[in-house]
């Protein structure tokens, strides 16, 4: 394959978003915090408060069905991480700990209390699971879409296991991704780690919607795209396990589940709409 080909591949693969006028959510607006402007999205009706996180490079649009949908009847809100949408640059680097530091300072500056249920989408995913690990009196429901396993980052799908072609269209696309974008990506690991390090959250307060379609890399072949699902069902299996009773629901989707499948998380977020801080336990449970 030419470096041509390889070329028009990346492309193929970009977010349309520069091509199309985006259109915004409900009640979206600016903030000032004490580190910057935060784009966010917020209607408040009755508790618990919804949070919804957004995975690596991706913007609040991608909740427009779930937000408008929890939005009927309870307080939710979106918002764009520093140096995402119309988010001011970031002050600080791109760790697990300083967006949950951020969006817990967020949360507060709006007067939104806990108990909270946190909704993250792929890597929105691993910075919920940190925060419900830190915090977890302060956690309703944690819903996971399709999140980032903290060991994602080594075996077959470390990129330094991917072939010279994997590792050549990835190369492009980094050129095309932003210097936030470049900071999250490279201390994912590190957000993974620290995650890890933390004790778990009572399954009961965990669901788990995963992907069912299989993961397709560009510039890998079949048997190596193989290989990679192979070990990523496999981690979806482990995660399933470091939450005992968590809830477990498969999608029909490819990784996009917030736009292909938005219901399901509805669904699975309400299951924890009627919650209390007394069902939420110490912090030791």
């Amino acid at each position: 394959m030419s470096i041509k080909q390889i070329f028009f591949i990346v492309l193929m693969s970009l977010p349309l978003t520069a091509c199309i006028k985006p259109i915004s959510l409900t009640n979206t607006h600016n903030v000032r915090t004490e580190l910057g402007v935060l784009e966010i999205a917020l209607v408040k009706k009755r508790n618990p408060v919804v949070v919804l996180e957004n995975g690596l490079g991706t913007d609040m649009m991608l909740w427009d069905a779930v937000f408008r949908e929890i939005s009927k009847n309870n307080t939710v809100i979106a918002y764009n991480r520093a140096g995402h949408g119309n988010s001011s640059a970031p002050k600080a680097e791109r760790s697990g700990q300083a967006i949950v530091s951020e969006l817990r300072g967020l949360l507060k500056s709006q007067g939104l209390q806990p108990p909270y249920v946190l909704v993250g989408h792929s890597a929105g995913g691993l910075y919920m699971q940190l925060f419900a690990r830190q915090y977890p009196a302060e956690v309703a429901g944690l819903v996971l879409v399709d999140s980032t396993n903290p060991k994602q980052f080594s075996g077959p799908s470390a990129l330094e296991n991917q072939s010279l072609l994997v590792r050549a269209v990835e190369f492009w696309y980094g050129l095309f991704r932003s210097a936030t974008v470049k900071d999250e990506y490279r201390l994912l690991p590190d957000t993974g780690r620290q995650m890890l390090r933390l004790p778990s959250i009572p399954g009961r307060r965990v669901t788990l919607v995963q992907a069912a379609h299989p993961v397709s890399v560009a510039g890998a072949s079949s048997a190596e795209n193989a290989v990679l699902n192979l070990y990523l069902n496999k981690l979806k299996t482990d995660e399933v396990s470091s939450y005992p009773g968590c809830s477990v629901v498969t999608a029909d989707t490819g990784h996009s589940v917030p736009s292909e499948m938005p219901g399901l998380i509805v669904k699975a977020a309400s299951k924890y709409l009627r919650a209390d801080i007394k069902d939420v336990g110490s912090p030791s449970e």
